[in-house]
Parts: structure tokens; sequence; C-alpha cells
């Protein structure tokens, strides 16, 4: 069934504006590493769906607040 298997590796970096700070922006990026059959489900409802190819590398910035 390693076919079937994915894996994913994902870095990120956080920015923060002191070392007790109430924010941060996070920057982080995502490599999947798919088996050779993995599949996405699409449609509705969702089913498996062999023509749809996933992404294999996603980037993300978010930032936060708290008090």
């Amino acid at each position: 069934y390693d076919s079937y298997n994915f894996a994913v590796l994902s870095p990120r970096v956080i920015f923060r504006t002191g070392w007790q700070a109430h924010d941060q922006v996070t920057l982080q990026y995502s490599h999947w590493f798919n088996g050779k059959y993995t599949t996405v489900r699409g449609g509705y409802p969702p089913k498996p769906d062999v023509t749809i190819i996933p992404d294999e590398d996603v980037l993300s910035l978010s930032a936060s607040m708290w008090w």
C-alpha cells in the first residue's frame, strides 16, 4: 500500500515583535510527497477522482494577535 501513502514536510518561520509579544506572523512552506495512487476527493458528494492531480507545494502566510 505504499503507492497510496503520502508524507508532508512543513518548515515554518515565526516572526514576533518581542519575546513576550502578543502578535506574530507565520510563514510556512509545505511540500507533499504523494504516492503513485494518491487521489483527491471532489464533487458533491465527495468521491475519489483520479483525474484531479493534487498540489505538491503550498506557501502560507498568517498573522495573529491575542490579549
